[in-house]
């Protein structure tokens, strides 16, 4: 999945993105944002309040419900905080055509970022389930794009326990934030070179110039990509939403074997029949850490380019 652009309140109060092909319509004054095939589709509902006080996961949770209790067959599951400081509520209802009725299934995000409460509800069928990514994904950033979207699948991030979902959100919010496309190096230096070398030759009309210099920006430019994807990038995310979690209150030992365990179970849940090589090394690594195991992962695999 990938943005096709962002949606603004006219008031101010939001904003949200829009993922790309999805229709922009509105149900009563909120907008709705629809997948093209219809099973899948968001929308966001602000709720006012009076004060500015603070309110609990609790509190925010029951607002969401009171909000949406009265949807067909709604039922709300176990409530959950992410470790952005979000409360989400799965849920489960239908939707009846006729004489026929449609499951349907989601997921709430209640936040207050200053003092109304904003609602997030997301609504899937059986078959936009399936569309979903795994429990968590975020794309590669890209230096273009001035966000950096993590997307969950509700459905199956309520199957993890809640230490696991603080550890693997916390590793790929530690991922995201590591990937630097502008931190100076040899390469990043290679590819502006390449670059501006490209525009000198167009500019000339010289065309072996312009391969030439091009070749350069795209061979840096692959390498800065390339170093960025690597395992050793994954390790450093790991040992970072290891220290962030010991702030939470977390042991370090703890932390070690929820993540461990969050990546085991992800792969599990989303019925993937092994772990990948990189999730491997990471899982022996955390292992170490969390005195699972006496060995560890060699020097020459954490550098590995």
């Amino acid at each position: 999945m990938d943005l096709g652009g962002n949606f603004e309140d006219s008031r101010g109060r939001f904003q949200v993105g829009i993922l790309s092909g999805y229709k922009v319509g509105s149900a009563g004054r909120n907008p709705l944002f629809e997948a093209p095939d219809g099973n899948l589709a968001y929308t966001v509902v602000v709720r006012l309040r009076a004060t500015e006080q603070p309110l609990t996961p609790n509190g925010l949770a029951q607002i969401a419900i009171e909000t949406f209790q009265q949807g067909e067959g709604f039922q709300p599951g176990e409530i959950s905080s992410a470790a952005s400081g979000e409360t989400i509520i799965p849920w489960s209802g239908q939707l009846t055509f006729g004489a026929q009725a449609q499951p349907m299934s989601g997921a709430i995000v209640a936040s207050q970022p200053q003092r109304d409460v904003l609602l997030l509800l997301i609504a899937t069928t059986e078959a936009g389930a399936e569309q979903l990514p795994g429990a968590i994904a975020a794309p590669f950033p890209v230096p273009w794009k001035p966000y950096r979207p993590i997307y969950i699948n509700f459905d199956l991030w309520q199957r993890l326990s809640r230490p696991e979902r603080d550890l693997l959100l916390l590793q790929v919010v530690s991922w995201v934030c590591g990937v630097r496309w502008f931190k100076p190096d040899i390469y990043q230096g290679l590819t502006l070179a390449g670059l501006v070398g490209t525009a000198s030759e167009v500019l000339q009309g010289d065309a072996v110039g312009i391969v030439t210099a091009g070749s350069l920006s795209a061979i840096a430019a692959w390498q800065v990509w390339r170093n960025n994807r690597q395992l050793q990038l994954q390790l450093e995310a790991d040992e970072t939403a290891l220290r962030v979690a010991e702030r939470r209150g977390y042991s370090k030992v703890d932390a070690a074997t929820h993540l461990l365990s969050a990546i085991e179970t992800a792969a599990a849940i989303e019925g993937r029949p092994s772990l990948s090589f990189i999730e491997l090394v990471r899982s022996q690594n955390l292992r170490a850490i969390a005195n699972l195991s006496p060995v560890g992962i060699p020097e020459t695999l954490r550098q590995q380019r």
